[in-house]
């Protein structure tokens, strides 16, 4: 997400553009080219259909919203919240954010109120961990949520940025940074 859809990582799960168009954006540092730009696009990264997930993973990215009107989806794995959706949402003048999970066992929900900014850069991670739910928004632990042991629910849909349903609908407006999975 360094100002293109190319992975930078080993597997280079790179993503396609689905829906509309992104832009090239700067970064938090104010470097030209640094970031990607959305606005009612949707991208797509294939490989991750059918993916097995496990019960260890961390999303990682800088994100700066353009619009508190409505709920615009950052990354998800399917229609609505299937496996993983991490999504920001119109309340409270849009600083909500929030991360849900499917799991064998349950769904676990990680809530914001208050912490993002409208027009500023934020870093937002993500824990997910045999059940559990964590969120860090800006370095600050936000929220846990907890079902038990088990693994992330695997299914025949990609993994899409920038969207929540895989179509136009709360495409997310703004721009995205450094992107990133790690598999605990």
């Amino acid at each position: 997400m360094d100002g293109s859809l190319v992975d930078s990582e080993p597997l280079s799960y790179n993503g396609k553009i689905f829906y509309g168009s992104t832009y090239s954006a700067s970064d938090r540092h104010g470097k030209n080219g640094g970031a990607m730009r959305f606005n009612n696009s949707v991208v797509e990264i294939p490989q991750f259909r059918n993916y097995d997930f496990g019960d260890q993973l961390t999303f990682s990215f800088w994100m700066k919203r353009t619009s508190k009107l409505n709920y615009m989806g950052i990354i998800n794995s399917g229609y609505t919240t299937e496996s993983l959706d991490i999504r920001v949402g119109r309340e409270n003048n849009g600083s909500f954010i929030f991360a849900q999970s499917n799991w064998d066992i349950g769904r676990t929900s990680s809530l914001s109120r208050n912490v993002i900014k409208i027009n500023k850069w934020h870093h937002v991670a993500v824990v997910l961990n045999n059940g559990s739910s964590k969120m860090y928004v800006d370095g600050n632990f936000i929220h846990e949520s907890n079902t038990g042991t088990g693994s992330l629910t695997v299914i025949n849909t990609p993994v899409v940025e920038a969207n929540v349903y895989g179509t136009n609908h709360e495409n997310f407006k703004g721009s995205l940074d450094g992107m990133s999975r790690t598999h605990l």
